[in-house]
């Protein structure tokens, strides 16, 4: 989801229908796809952040486990204003498995400066 004021404030704004990810995969967003028009970070504050405030993991979509695990970007570090960013999930590691990002910049931004992180 987008969070236009940060994780610890709201309003947070999350996709209609979260992603489905085999291990390996991907999905891709524009701050605009997740936020509508509280996506365009040039309107809100310095604090703006896209990231997941947990997700579900397992063998058997139905039977699905959950973890509260965060995973996140912050603007001006992981991303900038009108950036493409993609988040790819394995099953690899601690329980849940570990995300990882890449980050198209915009016409005319910076490369990030660091990568997405648990947080």
């Amino acid at each position: 989801g987008v969070c236009p004021n940060g994780m610890a404030s709201l309003p947070h704004h999350f996709v209609s229908t979260p992603p489905v990810l085999g291990p390996g995969e991907s999905v891709t967003y524009t701050t605009c796809e997740l936020g509508g028009v509280d996506g365009n970070c040039q309107t809100f504050s310095a604090d703006m952040m896209i990231g997941m405030c947990g997700w579900e993991y397992g063998t058997d979509a139905s039977a699905l486990t959950a973890t509260q695990r965060q995973f996140g970007g912050q603007i001006g570090a992981q991303f900038s204003c009108g950036d493409t960013v993609t988040l790819s999930w394995s099953d690899a590691g601690d329980a849940g498995g570990t995300w990882t990002s890449s980050v198209e910049p915009a016409t005319g931004n910076s490369a990030p400066s660091a990568d997405f992180q648990e947080l």
